[in-house]
């Protein structure tokens, strides 16, 4: 409780209760916290919802066929997997293979409506943080828009991309897709098993069986995966000096102290990350796509500051001199497995 009045000084009463919301119940889907089986009959009518959406998107999803392929990256879970790597990773290879691969997204966070091109001077705010982080790791083509159908049809009509990546989009089933990819994250698996409210749970676990490729981040500890399941790692890379923008080397902050600060889904991955790195991590998680000003990362003292690509891509409008200490981005690549690029190629291939 300290920690986040410490953390929300300066908010609203509304945007205090949201930012403790925002960290507390994902802890309590997998901590199994038995007082969550009281929201059963709002996560049985979440259940009826969803599924008379899907019906009725499915129905209506003859409207727009797309006239290039359409990859899906999605989970079904609420909250981090490591998904966004993965759109990375998948777009950075067909660059490698010779396609011209786009991006659509809805931009969780942002507040658009409307289908716009992101560009390095997007304001996160409208488009928000994950495309932009795309955009920047990957140079291709991206779309932003609440309405992906209204995406996909942006990026066919003005740019010359021959196949598109859907960051997320799982459960958008009014979009067509050629392709499905689902990420776990197999340190946390489903937590308690139950759907929104009372746990994490998108979709059934059923879902998983409908899908073309099942990735699994890291250990599959909770056994949630099947096994044709394929495993991932997403590796450490170097260190970006926030107010230089320069590369730096990891030994600036290994076997060191530092600020770890994460507003992503979750944080504890973060935190492990730089403790395998050798670092004594003080850890300030934050609700995923929570915003930060300078006062937010300025601890007031001269322990560097670590924050994530994705927080960085959010928060790049900060004036970081005004922090006291160096502030670092953790950067972070994935490497495809070759099963999977195999199954995409036979895909694309059957689709010229």
């Amino acid at each position: 409780k300290a920690a986040i009045a410490a953390a929300t000084i300066g908010l609203s009463g509304d945007q205090r209760q949201g930012f403790a919301l925002g960290l507390w119940l994902p802890k309590a889907w997998y901590r199994r916290d038995r007082w969550l089986s009281l929201l059963s009959p709002v996560s049985w009518l979440f259940q009826q919802l969803a599924g008379r959406k899907r019906r009725r998107s499915e129905t209506h999803q003859a409207r727009y066929q797309s006239p290039i392929p359409i990859i899906v990256v999605g989970n079904i879970t609420a909250g981090g997997t490591g998904k966004t790597p993965v759109v990375i990773a998948l777009a950075n290879w067909l660059i490698e293979e010779g396609y011209k691969p786009g991006v659509i997204s809805r931009g969780f966070g942002g507040s658009t409506k409307q289908a716009i091109r992101v560009t390095a001077g997007s304001d996160p705010a409208l488009v928000g943080d994950e495309p932009l982080m795309i955009e920047a790791s990957t140079g291709v083509p991206t779309i932003c828009c609440r309405d992906r159908v209204q995406a996909a049809a942006q990026l066919n009509e003005t740019t010359d991309c021959n196949v598109i990546i859907s960051d997320d989009g799982l459960q958008h089933y009014s979009l067509p897709r050629h392709f499905e990819i689902v990420v776990i994250d197999g340190l946390r698996g489903f937590g308690n098993g139950r759907l929104l409210p009372a746990g994490p749970l998108r979709e059934k676990p059923s879902r998983l069986q409908e899908v073309d490729c099942i990735l699994v981040n890291g250990p599959d500890q909770f056994k949630v995966a099947p096994t044709s399941a394929l495993p991932i790692a997403v590796e450490v890379d170097h260190l970006l000096d926030a107010k230089t923008a320069q590369k730096v080397a990891l030994d600036v902050i290994q076997r060191k102290s530092v600020h770890g600060v994460a507003g992503i889904g979750h944080p504890q991955r973060f935190f492990q990350t730089l403790s395998n790195l050798g670092c004594a991590v003080i850890e300030h998680p934050w609700p995923d796509h929570a915003p930060f000003s300078e006062e937010d990362l300025n601890f007031h003292d001269d322990r560097p500051v670590v924050i994530t690509e994705k927080d960085y891509s959010r928060c790049r409008a900060l004036d970081f001199e005004m922090i006291k200490a160096p502030v670092f981005v953790l950067v972070v690549r994935l490497d495809l497995p070759n099963a999977l690029k195999e199954q995409i190629r036979r895909t694309l291939q059957s689709n010229e």
